[in-house]
């Protein structure tokens, strides 16, 4: 949630559109899949074209599958700190332990909540595995 809070911020601050995707190569591009299983990048993306014009951050993770409901491949944040199409939900599970998952929903006007899976979302994560 913290890194979505980062480029949420970073969209107001810098008053362009900033992408929060997966990424393989880097951190150079978003890497266009649904589910998530190795780097997330922060950068800007002033033409809306999906693709970072400056990378602003890229961190990796280990031990975790994000999976989206709504097959958005990234998340943009406008200048006005809203998400840019329709409510997603993002599920972080933790390989091997289905009941640790966690849930994280961006609304479009940007506000973002996180809470404990429920038993369905776990069950999706287990068979995300």
């Amino acid at each position: 949630m913290a890194a979505m809070q980062h480029a949420r911020n970073a969209a107001i601050t810098s008053g362009e559109p900033t992408l929060f995707c997966p990424t393989h190569d880097a951190g150079k591009l978003c890497s266009g899949v649904t589910r998530w299983k190795s780097d997330w990048l922060i950068g800007t993306d002033p033409d809306r074209n999906g693709k970072p014009n400056s990378t602003l951050r890229v961190a990796p993770y280990a031990g975790i599958t994000i999976t989206g409901d709504g097959g958005r491949p990234l998340v943009r944040f406008r200048a006005d700190s809203s998400a840019l199409g329709t409510t997603d939900t993002l599920r972080f599970c933790s390989r091997g332990q289905s009941k640790r998952a966690l849930v994280v929903v961006i609304s479009n006007v940007g506000r973002i909540r996180g809470a404990k899976a429920s038993a369905v979302e776990a069950a999706h994560c287990a068979a995300a595995q």
